[in-house]
């Protein structure tokens, strides 16, 4: 099988490849960013690397079988500026819809947030002809991660594994049963960061104490207050959850969240683990959404 991966991120869908067992004859992909191409290629070093998404043609590879890709979803999110299709990121959406045409691929899949508006998601429908599934990683993984995904497969809901988020933690306690949804970068460890995780459902948090997780959230504001007061009497400019509270996930609980091996993102820094991952395929559900092409095909 030949396959083509646009904006393939750190080739978690090359990854889902080895796990569905569906051998590989050729993997292009389509990937700017240095440093999830670093991951990519010390992972899987058979990856033919294209560059551009806006400078690849179809005669610049073999007969595709696959195509698969994750537009960018900035200008998509309920989290971003709302400038839709048009925006400069999920615009490219659009290069994906001109590779298809030119490629003609047996099979295709098209990944994106399944916050966007009901009229983007509409057009997104009616130019590639068929209608998405939501999955959310949740079914797979101890994180909630709701995605659109449009395909000429036959896709029905993975089984729910039960993970739960305190299956995954190194240590502390989880405050619920799944993290939400990885984002490139981490909330401060301040009183402000854990009301932002509170209400507005942004970040990753472990609790050191379980009688702190099992608190109500206005309680955990107020109680986090309070210490943060005394901490600063005391303790001048220094973060009290450091001393107790709270904690972000580690690196390596994001990859167990993302379903990947630990250290699979060892080779770049911290802060760019954090960044790739929270543009990441969560791997177990690329490898169930691959699993439904027809043995025959592979």
């Amino acid at each position: 099988m030949n396959v083509l991966s646009l904006f393939d991120g750190i080739a978690v869908t090359c990854l889902a490849l080895k796990r569905a067992r569906i051998p590989v004859n050729k993997y292009y992909a389509s990937e700017i960013d240095i440093y999830a191409r670093t991951v990519a290629v010390l992972n899987h070093p058979e990856i033919t690397q294209l560059g551009d998404v806006k400078t690849i043609k179809a005669e610049q590879m073999e007969p595709i079988d696959l195509l698969i890709g994750g537009s960018p979803c900035q200008d998509l999110s309920s989290l971003g500026k709302g400038a839709g299709l048009e925006g400069e990121r999920s615009g490219l959406f659009y290069e994906y819809l001109r590779i298809l045409n030119e490629v003609k691929p047996k099979y295709f899949v098209l990944e994106n947030v399944a916050s966007m508006p009901i009229k983007e998601r509409d057009v997104i429908s009616g130019l590639l002809g068929v209608e998405p599934i939501m999955i959310n990683s949740s079914t797979v993984s101890a994180q909630c991660r709701k995605r659109l995904y449009w395909s000429n497969l036959k896709i029905t809901q993975p089984k729910d594994k039960g993970i739960l988020l305190q299956d995954i933690l190194m240590d502390g306690f989880a405050d619920r049963t799944k993290a939400h949804t990885i984002l490139t970068n981490q909330l401060p460890e301040t009183l402000g960061g854990l009301t932002r995780y509170l209400n507005k459902a942004t970040g990753q948090v472990a609790f050191r104490e379980q009688y702190f997780a099992k608190l109500d959230k206005e309680t955990k504001i107020a109680r986090f207050y309070n210490m943060q007061r005394l901490s600063s009497v005391l303790t001048p400019n220094k973060k009290y959850s450091k001393n107790g509270v709270f904690r972000h996930l580690s690196v390596h609980e994001l990859e167990a969240l993302q379903t990947l091996p630990k250290d699979y993102t060892a080779c770049i820094s911290k802060s760019q683990r954090y960044k790739c991952l929270g543009n990441s395929f969560t791997a177990d559900v690329i490898a169930h959404i691959l699993s439904f092409i027809p043995k025959e095909n592979r």
